[in-house]
């Protein structure tokens, strides 16, 4: 820790930056004083648009600062930088700019958690050392309708209140946010209810071409812009699958399905309109409703009908040649529309960020941008099949993105990681380690598909059946896990990096696996040659370690999302725990019986069905490169929710 002397005192600063660097400086104790010799001032200066610069006067006893910037994110990027700067002894003078109008974030609120307010203000601090100038809180139903209870029953979404306060914190800090919701399809969680039958096409879909669904859409609308400054809002209408299909075929017959998107584009665009709003939109409906492909060649109509004061949204997550990034780029230009980008950092379907991923496909995406000098860019934080993802775990790749989208001259190769552990407080090479929770060993991954997530596919799939289990145990992976997991423990001991602590989550997924992968096979094994004293052993030490394990994995997840998101959606992560407990404990008591009964020759139990069933590589050649969701990794059988 340093001395107060050793600390950088704010000393001077425009009235715009007094509240955002009165949260900063509260947040780091360690980093600012009153009696710090690197006296810090801020000056406002036009004509250096989209950018920052620091100059630096060195006198007998402290050195005096100015960060000189444009608009207020600047100043606070900059601030980041002179924090790490300063930290490591570099060079405190520089000039840095960004490529764009805007850069930013949107977080996944809709996919199980529901981030608190404190989380919120964590991310927009972060953000703002980082230079992020946008956020976007993804809501398909987690804000409050007044006169709509069933709108977000029981998702613990955000009030009129929370909005503002996050928009007033975030504008203290320079960031913008606007509304990112749905008004089209990914609407499954408000049609499941019967309130909302007469507005359903499909169970996914809003009816297209009904007023009541655009009074409800108006409705949706007014309760996410009023408490925002911003005059942007995302429309979502993405991956709208079967529009038309539905009650709207009931009601209208066959109607080509571009015509109805975009006759209903252009109603809810007037919606917007009316209420002085920028209306953007996803923009894979434009290509995909003609049964193409959203990243293939095809070019699609330029004579539909999209209004041209609306915003198209190009997302793309998937890829790491940035040849296919510009060609998307010059798809959007030629309809007559300069795309917003948006990338990502995979945080979904998935109990830790795929690190190494996101950053080969963020350079690639950003390299793209920056030739073909897209002006707005956002980095997406989804949260897929339940939000079991620690989203700090993106931390990374955020610093790594911030130092691809701000351009300085002769700044070290590797500063992304000097930003992460003083911005952020981890250790970045510890942090790829965790990663390595979805590496799969003795194999180099693919990059033309999603990176695999077998952390989740192998911790889910059923102790008992483990129908997933040949595609590695011709490897030795517990032994992997196990190594990972003592690694982990130990980096998350380091005091000089406080945020490590938080890698005990990947430390405990990684070692319930190392006791888990090959209990089958060791099972199996003994019970083929009928060795009873092998299968009690098994009972009290192998599968006492799972369980035990898995339980501690468990109440860590659970206080984990208790201490960072609503209470609300925590009851699928915990439905999925009990699961896993169940069976092995369901697996420990089968055996015991089996043994007993063996050795007391009663007769009444000979076999164990399950231990006898040939295993079946259900994915030949695809090894553990596997990517899956908790329905079809947990059970062959078809059983959870769809009959």
């Amino acid at each position: 820790m340093l001395d107060e002397r050793q600390r950088i005192s704010i000393v001077d600063c425009p009235q715009e930056l007094k509240n955002g660097l009165e949260y900063l400086t509260r947040s780091y104790p360690n980093v600012f004083s009153s009696k710090g010799s690197i006296k810090l001032s801020f000056s406002h200066l036009d004509g250096i648009p989209l950018t920052h610069q620091t100059r630096t006067v060195e006198f007998d006893d402290h050195l005096q600062v100015t960060v000189y910037y444009d608009r207020k994110i600047d100043a606070f990027r900059g601030l980041g930088s002179l924090m790490t700067q300063f930290e490591h002894s570099l060079d405190l003078n520089w000039d840095e700019s960004s490529v764009f109008e805007s850069c930013g974030l949107m977080i996944d609120c809709s996919r199980g958690s529901v981030k608190s307010l404190d989380t919120v203000f964590y991310f927009l601090r972060q953000a703002s050392l980082y230079g992020f100038s946008t956020l976007q809180l993804y809501t398909e139903d987690t804000f409050k309708i007044p006169d709509e209870p069933m709108f977000g029953y029981l998702r613990g979404g955000y009030t009129q209140e929370d909005l503002k306060s996050i928009d007033d914190y975030a504008f203290d800090l320079g960031i913008e946010v606007f509304p990112c919701i749905q008004t089209l399809g990914h609407l499954g969680q408000v049609l499941q209810w019967p309130q909302y039958e007469d507005i359903k096409d499909t169970s996914e879909v809003l009816l297209v071409n009904c007023e009541q669904t655009y009074l409800f859409i108006e409705k949706l609308i007014h309760y996410i812009s009023t408490p925002l400054r911003s005059k942007r809002i995302m429309l979502g209408m993405d991956e709208a699958n079967g529009l038309g299909t539905g009650n709207y075929r009931k009601i209208h017959g066959h109607q080509d399905p571009l015509l109805i998107f975009t006759q209903h584009l252009q109603r809810v665009r007037d919606i917007c309109i009316n209420k002085q709003l920028k209306p953007m939109i996803w923009s894979d409906m434009l290509f995909t409703l003609n049964d193409s492909n959203y990243y293939d060649d095809t070019m699609v109509d330029d004579t539909m009908k999209i209004p041209k004061d609306m915003d198209l949204v190009y997302w793309d997550y998937y890829h790491t040649d940035p040849q296919l990034y510009s060609h998307k780029i010059d798809q959007h230009r030629q309809l007559g529309f300069d795309p917003w980008v948006a990338g990502a950092c995979w945080t979904w379907n998935r109990f830790f960020c795929a690190l190494e991923f996101t950053m080969e496909a963020t350079k690639a995406c950003l390299d793209a941008c920056k030739q073909k000098q897209v002006r707005n860019f956002f980095i997406t934080l989804w949260n897929d099949d339940a939000s079991e993802c620690d989203l700090l775990s993106c931390l990374p790749g955020l610093s790594f993105a911030s130092d691809q989208i701000y351009l300085r001259k002769n700044r070290p190769q590797d500063q992304y990681k000097l930003r992460f552990s003083v911005l952020s407080g981890g250790c970045f090479e510890d942090w790829m380690l965790a990663s390595q929770i979805d590496a799969i060993p003795f194999k180099q991954p693919r990059r033309d598909q999603f990176p695999a997530n077998p952390s989740k596919w192998i911790l889910w799939q059923d102790p008992i059946l483990s129908h997933l289990s040949p595609q590695y145990l011709h490897h030795n992976i517990a032994s992997h896990y196990l190594q990972l997991a003592s690694k982990l423990f130990d980096t998350s001991q380091k005091k000089q990096y406080p945020l490590n602590q938080r890698l005990v989550f990947p430390a405990l997924v990684a070692k319930t696996l190392g006791y888990k992968c090959a209990i089958k096979s060791k099972l199996v094994n003994a019970y083929q040659q009928q060795d009873i004293k092998m299968l009690r052993y098994l009972t009290k030490t192998d599968l006492q370690q799972l369980l035990e394990a898995s339980v501690a994995l468990w109440k860590y997840h659970r206080n984990q999302w208790l201490s960072e998101n609503q209470p609300f959606g925590l009851e699928i992560i915990e439905m999925r725990y009990g699961a896993l407990r169940t069976r092995c404990e369901s697996l420990i008591d089968r055996i015991q019986s089996f043994c007993d009964q063996i050795e007391s020759m009663d007769g009444q139990l000979s076999s164990l069905p399950e231990l006898e069933t040939q295993d079946i590589t259900v994915y030949p050649g695809a090894d553990m490169d596997l990517y899956m969701d908790f329905g079809r990794a947990y059970t062959p059988s078809r059983s959870l929710g769809s009959g």
